[in-house]
């Protein structure tokens, strides 16, 4: 009963955070409706522990491809989920792993690794679709044949990827919603395409009030879960002085984080990092 009632508990959060700090919390949810829970993969916290513990193990032995067979040989395939949680967990888990290795890792293989970012995001598993944002942010250089995926909606295609992470509890998502949020990658930024149909030209990316608020929430909520995030403490007070720089575009933005009352202590935050980082820096 008490294991039920742990799991249940996590099921209500990550359905919570599909309308918290996500783009459901700021636009139409009809903008971006393809962001789910990944389904019946709920565990434990020990059989969670317990599994990690055995995927890190595999992956410190060099076993990971090996010992997950298996998984690897249908993961860049459309799912099928069994009824067994933990076991649909256990394919999460994995093949998260599997498309970080084989894109970012060793050995490589980016077109497996992106093949099963994909297969696992379309089935709305956090890990993946986590990565699959990583490498839709790093485009071609990353994995053959990105790029032309993203096609004319790198933005939609990036940050529903990202959303499907946060819904499903992955805390790194914040960080990079949130600077894509504000900040398109150097590709994109300022290019634009021209719509024979339409005859008009369109913008790869928006820089809109929405996504903007959006990205302050998620800075916040970043450095909430990990108060020691450089990146995203930099980031907020970048997206502050922007703002602030620019109040002629962004006045209601502008009004909001004021009347929110943290800038200072965000500076005071960042400046307590970038020191901490000049002593100790990060391996």
């Amino acid at each position: 009963e008490a294991n039920r009632d742990r799991v249940n508990e996590w099921d209500r959060t990550r359905f919570m955070n599909l309308q918290e700090s996500t783009a459901h919390a700021v636009i139409p949810s009809n903008y971006r409706t393809d962001v789910q829970v990944y389904a019946n993969a709920s565990v434990t916290p020990e059989q969670g522990a317990a599994l990690r513990s055995e995927i890190e193990s595999a992956i410190q032995g060099g076993t990971l491809l090996s010992r997950y067979a298996d998984i690897a040989a249908r993961a860049d395939q459309p799912w099928v989920q069994g009824s067994d949680p933990l076991q649909n967990r256990r394919m999460c888990e994995v093949s998260s792993e599997l498309a970080r290795t084989l894109v970012y890792g060793e050995p490589k293989d980016p077109a497996k690794g992106f093949a099963i970012a994909k297969a696992g995001c379309d089935a709305h598993c956090g890990g993946t679709c986590y990565w699959l944002g990583r490498i839709f942010e790093d485009g071609d250089k990353a994995a053959p044949g990105v790029d032309k995926l993203l096609g004319k909606k790198p933005q939609l295609l990036m940050l529903q990827a990202y959303d499907n992470a946060i819904v499903n509890g992955i805390v790194a998502a914040y960080e990079r919603e949130a600077e894509l949020g504000w900040q398109p990658p150097k590709r994109y930024k300022d290019k634009t395409y021209y719509d024979f149909k339409k005859l008009d030209s369109y913008s790869y990316w928006y820089d809109i009030d929405d996504y903007r608020r959006l990205a302050y929430m998620q800075y916040k909520r970043c450095l909430a879960e990990q108060p020691t995030n450089l990146t995203c403490a930099r980031g907020v007070n970048a997206l502050i002085k922007d703002t602030q720089a620019n109040s002629y575009v962004w006045r209601d933005v502008l009004k909001d984080i004021e009347g929110d009352g943290r800038i200072a202590e965000f500076q005071a935050l960042q400046t307590q990092l970038e020191a901490q980082a000049s002593v100790s820096p990060a391996p």
